[in-house]
């Protein structure tokens, strides 16, 4: 079991003031995706929208042999809270 502690890591990185941080951050492991992407953003979008606030959407895509990333990347042009990690 992992423990968690408020104590701050010794060289860990501190974002600057002037980055926005996100209050809801998704993570979503992609692989051979490229067909079903585009819908899934769209309903996120849909939900996230509602919501308000500041969000991310991070895809981490490991090599797929189709065209997730080529997908990842068009999509990443048309909404800006999603961020694409290969």
């Amino acid at each position: 079991m992992l423990g968690l502690s408020s104590t701050p890591i010794s060289g860990a990185a501190v974002a600057p003031a002037s980055w926005i941080v996100p209050h809801l951050s998704i993570v979503i492991p992609v692989y051979r995706s490229a067909a079903t992407l585009a819908e899934l953003m769209q309903r996120l979008d849909q939900v996230l929208s509602s919501m308000g606030g500041d969000h991310e959407v991070i895809c981490v895509e490991d090599r797929s042999p189709d065209d997730t990333w080529s997908v990842l990347e068009g999509l990443t042009g048309q909404y800006e809270w999603l961020r694409a990690v290969r």
